[in-house]
């Protein structure tokens, strides 16, 4: 399972799991363990600046939230059937916030040059730009590979 959204947990942290459940009439229909494939580390310092969704604004403009990189509002969590080497699974070491370079810690994304694209600064610089103009959080991007069961013949 794979649950994506913006649930601003309000914490710099999360334990290593959350239990998700959703009510209807106060019976509960469906619960769900999830983890953060970037573990249950701390999030609010400058050493895991990469780790930041929001806000690539410095000054409030057209209604989107400012305040720079600091804050880390946005997830995909997954259930362990992601991460068992079976059907389909995460990636390792794919998760991450898109154009966030670990740099710019509490200021605007495109507040000088950028270098999420390495070796390409002309395309970091003009990716940090968009998402600037465009958003007051920054997309969280996960690859996941279907693991493929080989077929021992019998003969």
């Amino acid at each position: 399972m794979l649950m994506l959204n913006n649930p601003n947990l309000g914490v710099n942290s999360i334990s290593s799991s959350h239990i998700f459940a959703t009510l209807q009439n106060n019976v509960i229909l469906f619960t769900a363990s999830l983890v953060d494939p970037l573990g249950t580390d701390e999030w609010a310092e400058t050493d895991d600046a990469s780790k930041h969704t929001q806000s690539p604004r410095k000054i409030r403009k057209g209604g989107l939230a400012s305040g720079g990189m600091d804050d880390r509002f946005d997830f995909q969590f997954i259930s362990n059937s992601l991460d068992d080497g079976k059907g389909l699974d995460i990636i390792e070491g794919s998760y991450h916030a898109m154009g966030n370079d670990g740099t710019h810690y509490d200021i605007a994304i495109n507040d000088g040059d950028n270098s999420c694209f390495d070796g390409d600064t002309d395309r970091s610089n003009l990716l940090a730009q968009a998402l600037h103009d465009a958003s007051d959080h920054i997309p969280v991007i996960v690859d996941f590979e279907v693991i493929v069961e080989e077929k021992v013949s019998e003969e």
